[in-house]
């Protein structure tokens, strides 16, 4: 068996084919980035599929067995191409690219929240644990053998779940990982530099503790309280009096990266606890987007 998964929108694009052959588990996966040479590659992953058919030794998309893309929103729409749902791109122009015409049929939707902790929880050494997901998105699971199941969820638009109960389709919330890219954008890292921000935040030693941004920590630790309002009112503000100081080991700059990141460890701890509390599992398996830094 082989199954080939794909991630086609966004930052950070690439493929992976697992494939089982008499019992025996082999995994291929490279991400668009390390073939084309764009850091943190948004590109459609032709490349990456290629690379890991050849590494498969299979002779197309065909030959594989199940064809599984992560997506933001939980359903796809009947009777739509797979191709109009999983890129930007026209999809002639990919199939041309692939040389292939694209296995609709084989072609299986997977939830991105729900693939971020399949990705903590089955690559981990536990038959039981909670498994806590952050990013753009938030979820608690509980996982048990082979199997997880969602006990809170909320991110983009797709279902989400509280307590295990199901709340219905919701528009995304913004939540603490968008006041992490708000502080980094407005110190002048751009969207895809949050290390440095958290590298910043170390230097909180160095200058008098003063906590610029005012976080709402009640808000942040609230799986479900959506921070637009609070991103529209400080984000202007922050870069204001940030452009006003050049220097990057300001006193102001360092207190916004080093409120930051205390903030957003403190609300990892009490997800995880969460986690703990409504599983009952003392394990934690840990995932979540290239943007959330502990």
């Amino acid at each position: 068996m082989h199954v080939l998964g794909v991630k086609t929108w966004g930052h950070d694009t690439g493929a992976a084919i697992l494939s089982e052959i008499d019992g025996e588990i082999t995994c291929t996966a490279i991400a668009e980035a390390r073939l084309n040479r764009e850091k943190a590659s948004g590109r459609f992953p032709v490349l990456s599929i290629h690379y890991c058919l050849f590494a498969a030794g299979l002779a197309s998309m065909d030959d594989c067995d199940l064809v599984v893309v992560d997506r933001l929103h939980e359903n796809v729409t009947p009777g739509t191409r797979a191709m109009n749902q999983i890129t930007f791109t026209d999809d002639v122009s990919i199939e041309l690219a692939l040389r292939v015409r694209w296995p609709v049929g084989k072609t299986h939707f997977v939830n991105h929240i729900d693939a971020h902790a399949a990705s903590a929880y089955f690559a981990s050494p536990f038959d039981d644990a909670a498994i806590l997901v952050v990013e753009g998105g938030t979820g608690i699971y509980r996982g048990a053998g082979s199997r997880f199941t969602p006990i809170d969820r909320v991110g983009y638009h797709s279902i989400s779940y509280r307590d295990g109960e199901k709340l219905g389709e919701r528009q995304r919330p913004y939540n603490i990982s968008k006041i992490y890219t708000m502080t980094t954008k407005a110190l002048g890292f751009g969207w895809n530099g949050a290390g440095k921000t958290m590298g910043l935040a170390a230097y909180g030693h160095t200058v008098p503790k003063i906590d610029r941004l005012n976080l709402n920590r009640e808000h942040c630790l609230d799986l479900f309280h959506d921070q637009r309002d609070f991103l529209e009112a400080k984000g202007p503000e922050l870069r204001k009096f940030i452009e006003e100081d050049p220097n990057h080991l300001s006193e102001r700059r360092i207190n916004a990266a080093r409120e930051t990141q205390e903030v957003f460890v403190e609300t990892m701890l009490v997800f995880a606890e969460r986690a703990k509390q409504v599983t009952g599992s003392r394990n934690l398996a840990l995932a979540g987007g290239r943007r959330c830094h502990a």
